[in-house]
């Protein structure tokens, strides 16, 4: 009977404010009011999350625990709302989850007293986002979300901007060959476009394995894998901006909800919503390899070795173990011509079948979506790009950011230093380098970019601004 009248009284409620929602907005927020699921916030007060639910925040954000009157019945009673409307270029104040409470990490990463218990090489944090005007976009909305350990020290991005086709989701991972101190290079892919009047559910999965260039970052999207690749590791093990950190990888526990760039006013009280939220720290068993039919054989699998279903890209799968003779040394089904995936390599393995490079003969071997790197990931098919020998510059990269030597990528502005390493790529393929493709906006990309604006008729001030954008454009 109480249900009923509630129901009753919520009813006439929003029918008195029909006008300002569409029918559809109508039913979800019936359906919504009725209904709490037990999500993250169903038992907060409203008002700023610091402090609910174990979350954080210490700076002035245009953040809050806000009753859900925007029609998601998937989202609870109460959701986090947060905008661009306040940014800033600080970390340690932005908005943290509650930590789990056991770190993932390698077995040399650092917590600087901010996370603990026992540590685990496998991070997973999934979460549900909406936007707060399904109908309407939000014109330069921008959230970051990245695992975290609660003090800005992210090993992984997702970036999450509205547009006018819906909301894009942008991933970037770190890609370093070392030693140190070797810049590292940022790579920027938009991965996923959402529907922005539905919810949808975001997860990262992060292999945190001993030693460098072996992380592996999956990103899924309401259920489906959309994108692999790796984490931030090997920026804070060979890049000279991390040498006053000594060089260390860190752990997570958590993620930061990040408000940086730009500042929108129009966006306040507005923003996406998030909800939801569930993070695990474990470490995954790997599979015991099958008897080898009493040939005498060994498996030899490397070390730290994720789940079957997901091999490190220089190690075969483990459907595909490595299989020595006792006292041999030699490896079983090495090769004696051109091993796809192998590139020029003669150690290792292809990085398409598993297939050992030993014996391989071949000379080039252009891995798409990989560009110049050797290391990561590829940004289209998530292969690595272990073995590649391709340069390539996308005719159909379009520039869009105000880019000078007065204004250096900072070490935590992925998306500006992908820029400037297209806008190094540009150079070089135009004549107007030899520039090194490293994100740092240095004397030598400086001097390129004013021969290029003489070249075409602009002022020679070395300021990619919107003039130069444009004959960048064309």
């Amino acid at each position: 009977m109480k249900k009923k009248i509630l129901s009753g009284f919520v009813l006439t409620a929003v029918l008195a404010v029909g006008f300002l929602l569409s029918s559809t907005q109508i039913v979800r927020a019936i359906s919504t009011i009725e209904s709490c699921n037990g999500s993250t916030f169903d038992s907060s007060t409203t008002g700023s999350v610091n402090g609910k639910e174990g979350w954080t925040v210490t700076g002035p954000y245009d953040q809050a625990v806000v009753d859900n009157n925007y029609g998601f019945s998937t989202l609870g009673c109460k959701t986090f709302r947060i905008s661009n409307a306040i940014t800033s270029g600080g970390f340690g104040d932005q908005t943290f989850t509650a930590s789990n409470p056991n770190e993932s990490g390698e077995t040399s990463a650092v917590n600087g007293g901010m996370s603990g218990g026992t540590r685990q090489n496998h991070f997973e944090s999934q979460f549900n986002i909406a936007s707060t005007t399904p109908n309407v976009v939000q014109p330069g909305l921008k959230i970051s979300v990245s695992p975290d350990r609660g003090d800005g020290s992210r090993m992984s991005y997702l970036r999450f901007e509205d547009q006018i086709n819906g909301i894009h989701v942008f991933f970037d991972d770190v890609t370093d060959s070392g030693p140190l101190p070797t810049v590292a290079n940022f790579n920027e892919v938009d991965i996923a476009t959402l529907d922005r009047t539905a919810t949808h559910t975001v997860k990262f999965s992060l292999d945190l394995l001993d030693g460098a260039h072996n992380d592996i970052a999956k990103i899924y999207i309401d259920g489906n894998l959309v994108h692999t690749g790796t984490t931030w590791e090997d920026y804070y093990r060979f890049d000279p901006e991390q040498t006053g950190g000594g060089n260390l990888v860190p752990t997570v526990d958590s993620l930061i909800i990040r408000s940086g760039g730009a500042a929108v006013a129009s966006n306040s009280g507005k923003g996406f919503l998030f909800d939801n939220f569930n993070s695990t720290s474990t470490t995954p068993v790997p599979p015991t390899p099958a008897p080898t039919g009493g040939q005498g054989l060994v498996t030899n699998p490397p070390a730290n070795n994720p789940p079957a279903n997901n091999p490190p890209a220089n190690n075969p799968p483990a459907s595909n173990p490595v299989v020595t003779p006792t006292g041999s040394g030699q490896v079983l089904g090495a090769s004696t011509g051109p091993v796809e995936g192998c590139g020029t390599r003669t150690t290792g393995f292809s990085t398409t079948s598993g297939q050992s490079c030993v014996g391989n003969t071949g000379t080039s071997n252009v891995i798409p979506g990989c560009e110049n790197r050797t290391t990561g990931f590829s940004t289209t098919s998530g292969q690595s790009c272990v073995g590649n020998t391709g340069t390539v510059f996308s005719s159909a990269y379009h520039f869009t950011l105000s880019l000078s030597i007065n204004h250096p990528p900072y070490p935590r502005d992925p998306a500006y230093r992908a820029e400037v390493m297209e806008l190094q790529k540009f150079l070089n393929l135009h004549g107007f380098g030899p520039l090194d493709v490293d994100g740092m906006f240095g004397p030598l990309t400086n001097a390129a970019v004013i021969k290029f604006q003489l070249a075409n008729g602009l002022v020679g001030d070395g300021i990619v601004g919107p003039n130069t954008r444009a004959k960048l454009n064309q």
